[in-house]
């Protein structure tokens, strides 16, 4: 199987460059600022999908322990499709003192033939304007969690929402108190032993808001905390594929700090623009209206404020997700009624953003789904049509209101002829008990004489009732929390494979999915959109998106800026939960933040756009995913299938009633794995240009072998492997390496240390080497009298086990200890300059293992139709 890190991405030339840069940066920086003894940053990266609270100090720590699928301890190494966002998240630590005035830029990315990843300088509302800038940086705010997310979002199993009874595997990991088999323990009057504090991320700063860098030049990170700079990276759809290399600089005071390689590889092919695993995304105009410009009631005339709107809806474009809302419409006369449609739908924007018009380059976008509309709409979003609460005369003149109401929304929709499909639907009600009112409603649409029968009918409501009290409602958004996986799945399949019904699900929760909060892992928005694709979820809804006044938790507006609750009452402190009340939640609501805040000035940024929150880009990521996941599915089913099974073995009501906790794993880097495998099936046979001709005269080479001695890319947790590293001769005229020594890094998470190292036959003296955490420091030996040529010749090998799934890289690096650790070659008495060795590494999966024939796993029920 062949690895998509390849060689390349971690060549010589390239790992040479990274650290001897690094190695330069920090000692121009020392030498301009003498009166430090230590140095202010300290920087390590991953992908984003690992939440870093700001008090976190990884890498002042342990170096070691923060090597990840991204980062190999001196540069990022990325992948990417064409037409993709791939995300990085790069962290500065100021361990020992405050950095102050503290920048942060990115080089274009060069690739082959002299192609170019780039983006234009912009500031203020330049930053909304998409056309030449695929490369963004964010500097990312922080949110406390002061109390836990609850009841909506991470539902307790036990004793009728007892927290006391609570089981806390059901949480994310750094949230739960200590606990046996998920219950924590309780004193000897009934109490519980462990409370708010006991959790490890208890008041904690979790990072969400991605403020653009141009708005934070000059910013100061204090002693003892870090600060994480997000960047963003789009590959347009005519890039040559390949690999693209750049630079990621970092200064204190206008002094150059950091200098971090970034590598990105383009993959062969290309993501579609109409996302596979669609949504549905709810945001309110009027709530953007009141924090942009401090008004209640939108002027349709005030050409900033529908400026404002076009870049919420291209924002949510440019993270492939769909927005709904619907305008108001007044219906003076219903004979006029496609007049007023028409007016209402121009004067908000909506045609623009259903015809694809917002997302072209002469509305100054870029990105995924250039050209291609909006593929939703909701009519009268949350039931707010007019003609419901007249229903005199047995509800007859409602009735004929409601035909001439669908009617003239399906005329308008066929006069436009929208290329992109639109769903479009009359949404009911919401959350409604009252089965006969939306049975009769939907009804009512189904038996209209005229056009206005095309027009589906829509309502949140449970999937259960929703097959046997609802029948005609032709679109059902349910919510999902627990149920009998076999019962839910033969209705999901019974509305899934009826060509005029939809099933969509809406808002999350724990265990069946991934969640919106605050304080949930990094991958949970990926999971969402993995589960929807296994399920085959026609869309997922979220309820909102920019609900900045808590008028149903009665608490008025909310600082989102500042305060990281935003649903729910205020019920005080909570021994257990922390800060709470009733339907407490962490982010609910809030994917968008206000760029300009009338109502908290004090946190506006002054410009006319929305600022993202990195849940939304880590949804991103599993809808792209979800475009992996079916390209693969098409090309080889039964791998991709393999792959989903693995890595999300439950979702939705694959989890039955009462689950323990989780089936699927909080470590990004098994996600990326995934993704890896993905797109080496889809990409085929597909190999990036050959590197450039090396100078170098001597390799470091690693190699993982299993116990038989066959080499392996691939290890399952508990496996027994030896890591043997080979030094070789490669000039032309070869005689041999005579002196040879590295060092190894690895990630301790991943694998540890069986024995001692083994040192070759061909090496039996001076051998040294130590194995630390992380490291195999200053390893290697010095040969005989006996010449090597150009074999490559077995330095040393080390026995390991796998603890941990994930991709491990082990990479070779100099040794330190010069000149008693130097490299030498036969015939020369003068030691190899490291710009002349290639320093090799190796990547190797670890899986986590599943027996596939194992009967206390849930079976994947698959079908794959077209629809």
């Amino acid at each position: 199987m062949r690895r998509f890190r390849t060689n390349l991405l971690h060549s010589s030339k390239h790992r040479r460059t990274a650290k001897s840069r690094r190695h330069s940066a920090r000692r121009l920086r020392f030498e301009s600022l003498e009166s430090r003894e230590l140095l202010a940053v300290n920087v390590w990266a991953n992908d984003g999908g690992d939440k870093v609270t700001q008090d976190e100090l990884r890498v002042s720590q342990n170096p070691s322990a923060v090597i990840n699928s991204v980062w190999d301890g001196d540069s990022i190494d990325l992948f990417a499709a064409r037409n993709e966002v791939v995300s990085f998240n790069l962290v500065l630590e100021a361990s020992a003192e405050a950095a102050t005035n503290v920048d942060v830029a990115i080089s274009s990315l060069v690739g082959p033939g002299g192609a170019m990843i780039s983006s234009t300088p912009a500031t203020g509302d330049e930053l909304f304007d998409y056309i030449d800038r695929n490369v963004e940086l964010f500097f990312v705010r922080y949110l406390e969690i002061e109390g836990l997310t609850r009841d909506l979002a991470f539902a307790p199993y036990y004793s009728n929402f007892d927290w006391s009874d609570y089981d806390e595997r059901v949480l994310p990991e750094r949230i739960q108190r200590p606990h046996t088999d998920g219950r924590s323990p309780l004193d000897e009057d009934g109490n519980s032993l462990y409370g708010w504090t006991a959790r490890p991320d208890a008041n904690k700063f979790y990072p969400d808001i991605a403020v653009p860098l141009e708005l934070e030049q000059g910013f100061t990170i204090d002693a003892d905390t870090n600060q994480s700079i997000w960047g963003d990276i789009y590959v347009p759809k005519d890039t040559p594929p390949g690999v693209y290399q750049g630079t990621i600089t970092v200064t204190e005071g206008g002094v150059l700090s950091e200098e971090i390689p970034i590598s990105l590889d383009v993959k062969g092919f290309t993501l579609p623009d109409t996302p596979t695993t669609k949504t549905m995304l709810y945001y309110s105009s009027e709530n953007v209206n009141l924090r942009h410009t401090g008004q209640e009631w939108i002027d349709t005339d005030d050409t900033r404020m529908t400026s404002i709107q076009e870049r919420y809806h291209q924002m949510a474009h440019r993270h492939k997700i769909s927005l709904i809302e619907g305008p108001p419409i007044d219906y003076p006369s219903f004979d006029t009624h496609i007049e007023a449609i028409d007016e209402a739908m121009n004067d908000f924007g909506w045609t623009d953003v259903l015809s694809g018009e917002l997302f072209t380059p002469a509305r100054g976008y870029a990105g995924p789904g250039v050209g291609t509309g909006n593929n939703v709409f909701s009519i009268s979003t949350y039931g707010g049509w007019q003609w419901s609460w007249d229903d005199n005369d047995n509800g007859t003149l409602s009735r004929r209101e409601m035909e001439r109401h669908a009617d003239a929304w399906v005329n308008w929709f066929d006069q436009q002829g929208f290329e992109t499909p639109v769903d479009y639907f009359l949404y009911l009600i919401d959350e409604s008990d009252d089965y006969p009112q939306t049975e009769r409603w939907a009804r009512w649409l189904d038996e209209n004489p005229g056009s206005g029968s095309r027009l589906n009918s829509m309502a949140t409501i449970d999937l259960t009732a929703a097959a046997t009290e609802t029948r005609s409602l032709d679109v059902v958004a349910s919510w999902f929390n627990e149920g009998d996986e076999q019962a839910w799945q033969t209705l999901a399949d019974q509305y899934l494979s009826d060509n005029g019904k939809q099933f969509m699900l809406y808002n999350s929760s724990r265990p069946a999915s991934g969640t919106f909060a605050t304080e949930d892992d990094g991958v949970a928005l990926r999971e969402l959109a993995w589960g929807q694709f296994k399920k085959e979820i026609d869309r997922w809804f979220y309820w909102e998106s920019t609900y900045y006044e808590n008028f149903q938790g009665y608490t008025g507006d909310t600082n989102v800026f500042q305060q990281a609750k935003t649903f729910g009452n205020n019920g005080g402190f909570d021994f257990e939960l922390g800060q709470t009340g009733n339907n407490y939640y962490n982010g609910d609501g809030v994917l968008f933040y206000p760029g300009t805040d009338t109502v908290f000035p004090e946190e506006s940024y002054g410009v006319d756009g929305p600022i993202a929150s990195l849940r939304l880009k880590h949804w991103r990521r599993g809808i792209q995913d979800a475009d992996y996941l079916a390209m693969a599915l098409a090309i080889d089913p039964a791998r991709t299938q393999a792959i989903i099974d693995r890595v999300v073995p439950r979702a939705l009501w694959e989890n039955g009633f009462q689950p323990a906790s989780i089936s699927w794993s909080a470590d990004p880097d098994v996600w990326e794995t995934a993704r890896a495998e993905l797109a080496e099936i889809i990409a085929g046979d597909f190999e990036p240009p050959p590197p450039p001709p090396s100078d170098d005269v001597v390799a470091f080479r690693p190699v993982v072998v299993d116990v038989n001695g066959v080499a392996v890319s691939s290890v399952t947790i508990g496996d027994s492997f030896e890591l043997q590293v080979y030094a070789q001769d490669i000039r032309n005229e070869a005689e041999g390496v005579f002196a040879a020594y590295v060092d190894v890094s690895y990630d301790v998470r991943r694998a540890a240390v069986d024995g001692p190292i083994a040192f070759g036959a061909m090496y039996p003296n001076a051998r040294d080497g130590v194995l630390r955490d992380g490291l195999v420091d200053e390893a290697g030996a010095i040969a005989d009298a006996t010449l090597l040529a150009g074999e490559s010749i077995l330095l040393f090998s080390i026995p390991f086990h796998a603890t941990g799934a994930g991709l491990i890289v082990f990479a070779t690096d100099p040794a330190d200890d010069v000149p008693f650790h130097s490299v030498l070659l036969y015939g020369s008495d003068t030691a190899v300059s490291e710009d002349r060795i290639s320093y090799g590494s190796v990547t190797v999966q670890i899986t986590a293992s599943l027996n596939a024939t194992d009967e206390s796993l849930p079976l994947c029920k698959t079908r794959r139709t077209v629809r």
